[in-house]
Order: structure tokens, then sequence, then C-alpha cells
């Protein structure tokens, strides 16, 4: 044999070695006998598969199709899967999950047995009527909405005795409004003693009353002029809840934080409205609404990369409980001047060196002479106050302290953005990090690891900080700099992976809210009427 017939075996035999072992997809089949095939055609399906990198479900592009027999069919290729089929069923809403199966060498069939459900919602025994009830979907950040509009007693739909639902509902009556997360599992343990043949309605009783929900009242502070009409808005990370004003109102949630707001129409025609707050139930006696407002002041000089140096001055309003005011979209007759000593105005930004001296240090030679009319009207000359230091248990940043909302809100956001981090890298983090400000909007810096350590952000980000769950400007990537991670082609791809897990986890709700003695399955055999 020649060296060059060597040659050519050798090379036959390395590529049948690299040749990838083909993958045989499986049949699988889902039959629903009780669906009236116009009705499937309508379904929506959505298909899961299990991912093993990241331990969990991720939603997969496949398609099923209906067979001559009124069968779903899809071909799934090795893997772990669940099905997720929603929409009308019967003239009802209708919400199925298959089991979890496991395809390998075998075909898989599952049988869609209805199961009639019908949710009632109570708090101290008199009954909630239900204005919005949602499914949490398989969908990227999606929910399966139920009902959403009047209130009415009760709300059917079909499932099956195998799925799960993760409920988030608002129900109310004439002196409570309760908003709240529960799963609910009609398995075949709760519904006991069905005989063959025989259809049983499962029905579900969701009580606000138990100890793991808050009670508080909703209430108008003293010192605000006669109001018309006043509306609370309680957003959450799966929607929001508007509240409109009314004497002796409770609210009644299983949710122990919201992002607040409130609005207030006086009648006289002003209006106040709050800026969104992170609240914290469990420390409120009340929702109190307005009250005698507080003017306070800012004013410091930042950096502005490479060495600019500008100066930012800002009039802040708060409510006797500290939550700051909306001047703009308020109507109350908002005025505010900044001038220097000698009743100068404010040089142009960017000071000049011999303005920049002027200045000196604006604490000392800024006045605000603000004015609104709430109640009443007021006038009055204020001293800027140095940025305060806020907390979180691992962070800390300096702003005015009637921007308390403001911060918390951008702590909460650093919280969560490293509660992501912390699993999508495997990596643990530092103990302690400390923003700085900068006045670039397109330029951050970070500490590349350490156990303590800085980020320099835009200060836009407290300026723009009005939902916990969002992500300033570079707050990502910045922060895998204080994992440890240099730039590069593994900084990127976390870079990628984390933007796209804080989008994912605002849709979680923590596991610790649900609980089974809030639900309360009784079964009737009939069917949903």
């Amino acid at each position: 044999m020649s060296t060059r017939e060597l040659i050519v075996i050798l090379l036959a035999m390395a590529l049948l070695w690299v040749q990838p072992e083909k993958v045989f997809a499986m049949a699988a089949t889902i039959a629903a006998p009780e669906i009236p095939v116009e009705d499937k055609q309508q379904l929506t399906i959505l298909t899961l598969k299990w991912d093993p990198k990241w331990n969990r479900f991720e939603q997969a592009d496949l398609s099923w199709s209906l067979d001559d027999d009124g069968q779903w069919t899809a071909d799934l290729p090795p893997g772990g899967y669940q099905v997720e089929i929603h929409g009308e069923v019967l003239g009802e809403k209708a919400f199925f999950r298959s089991p979890r199966w496991l395809v390998t060498t075998a075909a898989v069939d599952w049988v869609l047995e209805l199961q009639p459900l019908r949710i009632e919602l109570e708090n101290q025994s008199e009954p909630l009527g239900i204005r919005h009830l949602k499914l949490r979907s398989f969908a990227t950040t999606g929910e399966v909405s139920i009902h959403e509009g009047e209130p009415i007693g009760s709300v059917r739909l079909y499932t099956t005795t195998e799925t799960q639902l993760d409920v988030t509902l608002i129900g109310e009556n004439h002196d409570t409004i309760a908003l709240g997360h529960v799963k609910i599992m009609p398995t075949h343990s709760r519904i006991r003693g069905a005989r063959d043949g025989e259809t049983f309605a499962a029905i579900t009783t969701i009580s606000t009353s138990g100890r793991y929900w808050y009670r508080r009242p909703v209430s108008l502070a003293e010192g605000n002029p006669p109001i018309a009409s006043a509306t609370l808005n309680l957003a959450h990370p799966r929607g929001e809840l508007n509240v409109n004003f009314r004497e002796g109102l409770h609210l009644v949630t299983n949710r122990p934080t919201f992002h607040m707001s409130y609005e207030l129409n006086a009648e006289s025609g002003r209006k106040l409205i709050s800026r969104k707050c992170l609240v914290s139930v469990k420390d409120l006696e009340e929702f109190q609404l307005g009250g005698p407002l507080q003017v306070s002041a800012f004013a410091k000089i930042l950096t502005r990369l490479p060495s600019t140096q500008e100066y930012r001055v800002g009039g802040i309003l708060n409510d006797p409980s500290g939550i700051e005011i909306d001047k703009g979209r308020s109507d109350i007759h908002w005025s505010e001047t900044f001038t220097m000593r000698g009743n100068q105005p404010l040089p142009k930004n960017p000071p000049d060196e011999i303005n920049l001296g002027l200045l000196g240090n604006p604490l000392e030679t800024v006045k605000l002479a603000a004015s609104w009319e709430w109640a009443s009207k007021h006038e009055e000359l204020v001293t800027p106050a140095e940025f305060v230091k806020f907390r979180s248990a691992n962070f800390q940043l300096d702003a005015p302290a009637g921007w308390r909302d403001r911060a918390a809100i951008y702590l909460h956001q650093l919280e969560h953005c490293r509660a992501v981090l912390k699993v999508t890298t495997g990596r643990k983090g530092p103990n302690t990090t400390q923003i700085r400000w900068r006045l670039n909007t397109h330029n951050a810096k970070a500490q590349v690891g350490g156990k303590q350590s800085w980020m320099s952000m835009p200060l836009n980000g407290l300026y723009e900080a009005v939902d916990p769950f969002g992500r300033p400007w570079f707050m990502v990537h910045e922060m895998l700099h204080t994992f440890n991670y240099n730039h590069g082609k593994p900084m990127t791809e976390q870079v990628n992976i984390g933007r796209k897990e804080l989008g994912l986890t605002r849709w979680r709700i923590p596991e610790d809210l649900y609980h089974s003695e809030d639900v309360h399955i009784s079964v009737i055999p009939t069917n949903l009427n």
C-alpha cells in the first residue's frame, strides 16, 4: 500500500469518526376528544424544552398540526418538554398544561381531559367581585387574560387536573379592594369522590383574610384643599391597580411592596400628582394621600469626563410622608428661580473658570426662590442641602434627601441586577459597591473585582429612576466589571445574558407569596353553570 493510499484511508476514517450521530425525532400526540375541532383550530400552543445549561424550560420553536382524527401531532427531538394550550373552548376561556415529558426512543401521548373550574374571591367571609384575573403564561413575558372589566361574582374556565394555575387577581366590594397572587392546583387528589362518567366542577374560593395578607386603610391627609376625586395607583411586576378613593376604603394585598403614585383633583381645579415611589406595605399604617407640601433644594458641581465641571440644581417638593411630588405634571402653579449672591443669575453651563470660582461651594452661594399653590399659596426662600447617603444590602449612593424615592428605586434596580448576575455568572460579586455620579450619559466606569468596589454611573439614571425593575444605561455592563470581568467575548456574552434575565425575572413572583391555606377547593357534580 502506497503512502498516498494510506493517507486517503486515514482521512476517510477521520471523517467517519467525526460524523455526528443522527438525531431521530419522536412522534407526540395530544388527544382532546371533548374539544370540538373548530375550537382546536383557534387555540394557541406553546412548547417548552428543557435547557440543561440553565436548568429550566425555555420556549421552543416547534409547531403542532391537527391530523384527520382531530389530534394535535408534532415531531419532537429527544429532550424534556412541556406544552401549554390556551384560548376558548365551548364558549369559555381555557388554559391547559401538559405533564412534563421525557422524549427518548418512544412516542409520547397525552389525553387532555377537561376540568371545569370556577374561581371565587372573598374577604372576611364577604364576597368580592372579580374585576381582573390573569394566569402566568409560558410566554417569555406574558399572562393570559381570563377576565378584565366590570366586577363579576365568579370567573369560569376550563383547565385540567395536571395544570397548576399561577393567578394574579383583583377584586372589590363596597369597602375593600384586594390584589394578590395565588396558585391553584385542581389535582385528582383534591377532587375527591368523583364517580366514573360524571363531570365535576371544581369550586375554588380564594380568601384574602389570612395571616399573609395586609389590610390597610386609604385616606386623605389633613391639609389638602377640598378634594373632588382621588386615585391611588399601585404598580407591580405583572401590572397595576388603580384605586378610586372613597371614604372607608381599605386595600388588601399579599404583596409586600408596590410601586405607588397618586393623583388628587381639588374642587378648585388644581391637581396634585406624585412621582412613583417604592413602598413597603408592612411598614405602612395606611395609604395617606397629599397634605401640606414641603420644599427643599440641591446644588452640586459634578464632572463631565474627561475634565469639564458643570453644576446641577433642582427644587424638590414632598408631601408629609416624604413622597416626591411630580411638579411638571401637577397643576399647582409651581415656580422656581435659582440665584447667586447679590441676586445674580446662575452662569450658563459649563461655567468658565471665573464663574466656577464665583460659584465656589454652591451650598453657600446659591438660593432657591420657590412658590406653589395647593391648599393655599406659599412662597419660600430655600438654601440647598448636601447630598445624603442611601444604602441597601450591597450598595451605597449619595442623593438629595428629597429624592428618597428615586434613591430607593435605583438601589432596588442595583440589587435586582446583582441577584441576576450572581446566578448567570456563578460568581459572588462584591459585598459593597459605592455608586459615584458623573454627568456623561454614554460613558461609565467601574472597578474590576474586589470585595468592596465602586461604579461611576450617569446621573441621568437617578433623574429617571421610576421603575424598580428597570435597568439604567450601562448598569449590567459596569456591574459585571465588579464581578471581575474585563472587556472581551466572555463579558459580552454575560451582558447579553444578564439583560435577557433581567427582563424575565421581573415576571417571577417570590414563592413565599404563595400559601395553600389561602385556597380552598370543593367539588360539585355539575358543569360550570
